[in-house]
Formats: C-alpha cells, sequence, structure tokens
C-alpha cells in the first residue's frame, strides 16, 4: 500500500464502496473468487453500458484487490480483466491535444501584462521543453539563460528548443517568451 498515493486510496475506496453497494442490490456473492469474477464482470458490463469511463471498472478492479483481498499481485479474475480489456477496446480514452502555440504565447503575454512575468515565461518553457510544472518551479534563475540573438534584439528570454507545431525549426527570437529578461531578473 505503500505505492499507492492517498488520492489513488480515495478513489479505490469509493470505487469499491460503490461495487460493493451495487453487488448487495443485486444479491451478487463476492466469494469465493470464481464469484467474485463474475460479478465484476457484471458490474463491468452495467458501468459500460451507463455510459461510465473504463477508469470506474479500473478503480473498482485494483481497489478491491488492494483492499480487499490484500494484494498487489496477479489474482485469478480472467472474466473481470476480459470485460476491462473489451471495455478499453470499446471505448478507448481520448488523447488531449496541446494547445496552439499562438495560444500558449497569448497566455504567457497576458500573465507578464496583469503583472506576473516569471508566470508567463514559466508557461513558455513548460511549453518549449515539455517540463513539468514542478520542474519549472524548481528552476532558479541561473539556470535559464538568455540567447545571444535574443539579447542583441532587446535581452528577452528565449526558451525554445523545438520546432512550434507544423513548422521547420526557426528562432522566435524576442516574440518567443513575452517577459523581457529585465522583468524576468525583477528590474522592469
Amino acid at each position: 500500500m505503500a505505492t499507492v498515493t492517498g488520492g489513488t486510496l480515495e478513489r479505490y475506496a469509493t470505487a469499491v464502496h460503490e461495487f460493493e453497494t451495487y453487488a448487495k442490490e443485486k444479491r451478487l456473492p463476492l466469494q469465493p473468487l470464481p464469484r467474485l469474477d463474475d460479478s465484476l464482470s457484471l458490474y463491468f458490463v452495467d458501468l459500460y453500458d451507463d455510459g461510465f469511463g473504463v477508469w470506474e471498472g479500473r478503480n473498482a478492479f485494483y481497489g478491491y484487490k488492494l483492499l480487499k483481498l490484500k494484494t498487489t499481485g496477479k489474482v485469478d479474475l480472467p472474466k473481470a480483466l476480459a470485460s476491462l480489456k473489451g471495455w478499453t477496446k470499446r471505448a478507448p480514452g481520448r488523447m488531449r491535444l496541446p494547445l496552439p502555440d499562438i495560444i500558449v504565447d497569448d497566455i504567457a503575454l497576458d500573465l507578464v501584462e496583469h503583472g506576473n512575468p516569471l508566470m508567463g515565461a514559466a508557461v513558455e518553457i513548460q511549453t518549449d521543453t515539455y517540463t513539468r510544472p514542478s520542474e519549472v518551479v524548481g528552476l532558479r534563475q541561473g539556470q535559464i539563460l538568455p540567447p545571444a540573438l535574443a539579447a542583441k534584439l532587446g535581452a528577452h528570454l528565449a526558451s525554445s528548443s523545438r520546432p512550434r507545431s507544423g513548422t521547420r525549426p526557426r528562432r522566435r527570437a524576442a516574440r518567443t517568451t513575452a517577459c523581457s529578461w529585465a522583468t524576468w531578473r525583477g528590474r522592469g
């Protein structure tokens, strides 16, 4: 249980409670293991039919394994696993597309214009380098240097390390980040 975070445990506990409530209402057995397998499988079919996401079933499955069966190892529940697999195939998850670059630039500029230059720089750095917010928060000013071209064009911070969507690699120069180096350093 040490490898499962508090938020995950909460979701698992909720999902297990909902499954047990469902099983009680439908008078489905939870023991022995083959009967539990049947009950979970029926539960997943009903969740699917009711339009729930497959993560609801996964939370119930893995939550029951962890919280009730007290294991993270393999458990012989082939019907439940087959139901989850079928559910995933019939209703695959949706990919979250990234924001268009122009929108990211506008968000960064808006942050700078409203007195948050560090946040504007952070948004651009995260987008350009594929870093997580926690990784950017951990950076120190000395770790981010303005490139030579940007320095020539008015000391604007540039952090581009990849081509923008659908374009050839190019220098974004002064427009790259809406934050001037002077503002970034707290002098602007």
